[in-house]
């Protein structure tokens, strides 16, 4: 069963697979995804990555072929690739499957995949099912506007930071459903050693 973006951490503790797609049009939520598995790897001992940007005229057999080859300073990597949802084609489908079943890839190499959001047809696919089956698919929803305050307070105590409930209300206003700009007005405010917790005037003096 796909994972929830909360849910990976758990996971990562528990194993790490061979295998992650992560998959939405929350493009923040999705690339802090995908630094989560990077930093796992990395502790596992995945010192390497190459980026692959599949686009129009792109081989899959390059990755078989990337995975296959070593540098000399590392033994372990990871293979990032960046697919748009539409690029999943048949010898996408192929290579996927192939991975997933072992037939292709090497030990040695983890497969990250990150695309925009998969529709209810691909999720359905043979290549999809096979990912799921032996590795990890985390699928990220955007946030529900009643959601967006409590994002925004985790958000703002992992920079030790606590609002007043109108100047939280007030944040979520400002930054209307636009995650980007959220973890953007976080940061300042991480920056301005405001008494705690942040009054609504206070905030709006500093955003």
């Amino acid at each position: 069963m796909p994972l929830k973006a909360d849910q990976l951490s758990a996971a990562l503790q528990r194993s790490l697979q061979g295998i992650y797609l992560i998959s939405g049009d929350e493009t923040l939520l999705v690339e802090e995804a995908c630094d989560v598995v990077l930093q796992k790897a990395r502790e596992e001992g995945f010192t390497e990555r190459s980026i692959h940007h599949i686009e129009s005229g792109f081989k899959w057999h390059d990755v078989i072929n990337d995975a296959a080859s070593m540098s000399l300073f590392a033994e372990r990597k990871v293979l990032d690739l960046r697919i748009p949802a539409g690029k999943f084609d048949k010898e996408a489908s192929q290579v996927l499957r192939d991975w997933a079943d072992g037939s292709a890839g090497n030990p040695d190499t983890l497969l990250l995949i990150r695309t925009e959001r998969l529709q209810p047809r691909q999720r359905s696919s043979a290549w999809f099912k096979a990912i799921e089956s032996s590795g990890t698919v985390v699928l990220i929803w955007p946030l529900a506007p009643r959601e967006l305050p409590g994002w925004l307070e985790i958000r703002l105590q992992g920079k030790g930071l606590t609002l007043q409930p109108d100047a939280l209300h007030a944040l979520a206003e400002r930054v209307e459903g636009n995650l980007l700009a959220a973890a953007q007005e976080v940061e300042k405010l991480a920056l301005q050693n405001l008494a705690q917790p942040i009054s609504q005037d206070d905030l709006l003096n500093c955003l």
